[in-house]
């Protein structure tokens, strides 16, 4: 994930300009202890080395996958067991490359922002101190959505590793949570000489805050379907529904009739690309026989 005007890194100069919010390095500790405010750190590279923008090497230990399809729990995999030169990859709406044999998934190589758990930071010391116990996820777009697809388990030389807080980024998303948590103040720009910074700041803040009440909005409106039908035990009801939903768009047919199963694939996957995840072909196929 590329760096944009969505993100602060916490540097001197940024430091000074969050200031103006009364968001200074105490606070900055205090809300992200409290998990008011999220911290993130950004990696040059994950496959099984990573290297951090601050010269730090450590290493992906292991990872849980949540298939794609379905969200239901896979299993861990030892880094060490699969070879990335193996097996065929796909780029990710994420910045990522997941390494496929088959079927089963192999290796993951991603570049972008992690976030740092509430847990690794110490308030009273003001230190952020990565360990080998937590579990960490990617950041997934620039509201703050977090990737629930991998979860992360990292091996450190030292069994940890202490992060700079002049190396962590933050949303300006977040910032405008904690104003409207009261938390924070976002000064008018006529109190600060209709500084540009803060003008542009708060185009941003109001930007992203239309996007997430688009995307709620679309969620709310999306109609509530039943099956009332018998089911197979193992179906499960919300998830057909909702395959349901995405198959009835006149656009996704041929003369009125399902094309085939990977036509109605290629349909969705292009109808959807990075706005939802899609079911499998053999997902596809299941649910349809049994509509």
């Amino acid at each position: 994930m590329s760096i944009s005007k969505s993100y602060f890194v916490l540097n001197d100069k940024n430091i000074q300009r969050l200031e103006k919010f009364n968001l200074d390095i105490d606070n900055i500790f205090s809300f992200s202890r409290n998990g008011d405010l999220n911290l993130y750190f950004r990696a040059e590279k994950i496959s099984l080395e990573i290297k951090t923008e601050f010269n730090q090497v450590f290493y992906l230990s292991k990872f849980m996958n949540y298939s794609s399809q379905d969200r239901t729990y896979d299993k861990f995999f030892s880094v060490a067991d699969y070879n990335i030169d193996t097996g065929k990859h796909r780029h990710t709406e994420l910045g990522g490359n997941l390494y496929h044999d088959g079927e089963d998934l192999r290796m993951i190589h991603f570049e972008g922002f992690i976030q740092i758990p509430s847990r690794a930071i110490n308030e009273s010391e003001q230190k952020i101190l990565l360990d080998e116990y937590s579990s960490y996820r990617f950041l997934g777009d620039e509201s703050g959505y977090t990737n629930t697809d991998f979860i992360l388990n990292f091996s450190f030389p030292n069994h940890n590793l202490e992060i700079p807080i002049r190396n962590t980024y933050i949303l300006v998303s977040d910032i405008f949570k904690l104003a409207q948590m009261n938390l924070i103040t976002i000064p008018n720009e006529e109190d600060n000489n209709k500084d540009c910074t803060i003008a542009e700041l708060q185009a941003k803040i109001t930007e992203l805050e239309n996007q997430l009440q688009a995307q709620q909005s679309a969620v709310n409106s999306e109609p509530i379907l039943e099956y009332e039908g018998d089911l197979p035990e193992s179906t499960n009801a919300d998830k057909l529904a909702d395959f349901i939903s995405l198959i009835i768009d006149p656009e996704l047919l041929d003369n009125g009739k399902l094309p085939t199963y990977s036509t109605l694939h290629t349909r969705l996957g292009h109808r959807y690309k990075d706005k939802r995840k899609i079911p499998s072909k053999n997902t596809i196929a299941k649910y349809i026989n049994q509509c």
